[in-house]
Parts: structure tokens; C-alpha cells; sequence
């Protein structure tokens, strides 16, 4: 049986393939993904309200699936309204959906944290707008934002279209402006991220976290999948159970 040993639902914004292509990519075996779409038509504050008002019913399609958890894509729609909202928005796929509920911007919160990064350089593929209210998510979250760099793209649809070495080039060229960062994080679970992640860190010298790696991390611990993953970032290769016997 597929997923016998984790069926993570995960609601993505509509746009192309790369999420689902992405945590399939690094899922181990025995886990596998219910997943489905929000319509969205422009990754703006305009386009993500809209977007929002079709979590409760993408929720009910993972629940009807009977997946194990239930994992909000779309890293704006947690930081476009702030953490009040965030938490409000985690709140309605739980009661929709009946499961253990996250949004991809808490998982990347908790994977920012979990890998003790404080001060961090931000790359994106978003426009100007949305990358001023990740920074105030950010900070507010307790982290201090060194440099941050976007694409300025408006639609989803463009953004899968781009290939892995624009998000390489892009993180580069934002880290290049600190010397002394924590780490480095990727933001747009549309962004094509998973190909490079380990170039990242080896070229910095820095843990590297992106959206869809974070969603993926999260979606594993909900389900309590605790094997490390290897070929994708220091965060999929930590061991849980090591971690926690050691009272990390």
C-alpha cells in the first residue's frame, strides 16, 4: 500500500508540479503525500486573500484521503496577515480537516529554530510587497533578517518555469552582502530549491533551509517518520531520536 507508513496531506497553491515533485524527490519509503490546490491567480496580498478562502475545502479533500496530517502550503498565506493570522489559518485546516494541522511558514519557523539559526540572509522569488511583510515575520518570529534579495515575481506559473540555478545564483548573490550569517533560507514552495540545497551549503558554509524542504521536515515529524534523509540539507539529515536522547 502506498504510505503505509505516512500519508501526509499537503494543500499547495495552484501554479505547476514543484512542491509535490520536490518531497516526493526526498520522501523515504513508505511515505507518500495526499495532496491538492488552492486557486490563486498572482502572489500578491490581492491574490493570497482569495487564496485563503479555499483552505477549509482543501483541508476536507486531504481529511476525505485519510491522510495522517495536514500540512497548509504557500509560505505567504502563514506571513502575508502575521502570526495572529497564522495561527488562525492553522486553526481552520485543523477544524476542517479534523488532523494535526501546520502552515509552511510555522514549519519554516520551527526548522529556522530547530537548526539554531538567529541571523539570517533571505532569498526569494516574490515581489517587493511580499518581501517587506516577510521580513516583519520574520523578526517578529525572533530572527534578524542580514540581507534579503527577491525575484519580484508576480505569478506562480513563472516562478515554476525557473530553473534550479536561479535560486542558487540568487542566494548567492544575497549572501555575498554579510559575512557573518547564521545560515541562509529560501522562500517559495514554487522555487525549484531541492537540486541545490546541498551546493548552498557546502559553497557558504551555512545550513540552508527552503519552504518545501521545511514542509516536508514538518510533515515527517507530525507523523512522527523520524529516519534521516540524506542529499537535502543538514535539516532532513538530523536524527530526531538522537537529538531528543540527548536532550537537544
Amino acid at each position: 500500500m502506498y504510505g503505509w507508513r505516512a500519508l501526509i496531506g499537503m494543500i499547495w497553491p495552484a501554479g505547476g508540479p514543484v512542491p509535490e515533485d520536490e518531497v516526493r524527490m526526498a520522501a523515504p519509503e513508505g511515505v507518500t503525500f495526499a495532496s491538492t490546490r488552492m486557486y490563486v491567480e498572482e502572489v500578491s496580498p490581492k491574490g493570497l486573500e482569495e487564496m485563503v478562502t479555499h483552505v477549509e475545502r482543501a483541508a476536507r479533500e486531504v481529511a476525505i484521503m485519510k491522510a495522517d496530517c495536514c500540512l497548509v502550503g504557500g509560505t505567504p498565506a502563514g506571513f502575508f496577515k502575521g502570526h495572529a493570522f497564522n495561527l488562525e489559518l492553522t486553526g481552520r485546516a485543523r477544524e476542517a480537516s479534523g488532523l494535526p494541522s501546520k502552515t509552511q511558514a510555522t514549519a519554516v519557523v520551527e526548522a529556522l529554530r530547530e537548526l539554531g539559526l538567529r541571523r539570517i540572509v533571505v532569498a526569494t522569488a516574490y515581489i517587493d510587497e511580499l518581501n517587506d511583510l516577510l521580513r516583519t515575520f520574520l523578526e517578529e518570529a525572533g530572527f534578524e533578517v542580514l540581507a534579503l534579495k527577491g525575484l519580484r515575481e508576480r505569478y506562480n506559473w513563472d516562478i515554476h518555469r525557473l530553473p534550479p540555478s536561479a535560486a542558487y545564483r540568487l542566494t548567492m548573490d544575497a549572501a555575498k552582502e554579510v559575512s557573518d550569517a547564521d545560515g541562509v533560507f529560501i522562500s517559495c514552495g514554487g522555487l525549484r530549491t531541492f537540486e541545490v540545497i546541498e551546493t548552498l551549503e557546502k559553497d557558504l558554509g551555512l545550513p540552508v533551509v527552503t519552504s518545501n524542504q521545511a514542509a516536508l521536515w514538518a510533515g515527517l515529524g507530525m507523523t512522527r517518520v523520524s529516519e534521516p534523509v540524506e542529499g537535502y540539507g543538514r535539516l532532513l539529515r538530523m536524527d530526531r531520536n538522537a537529538r531528543e536522547q540527548v536532550g537537544a
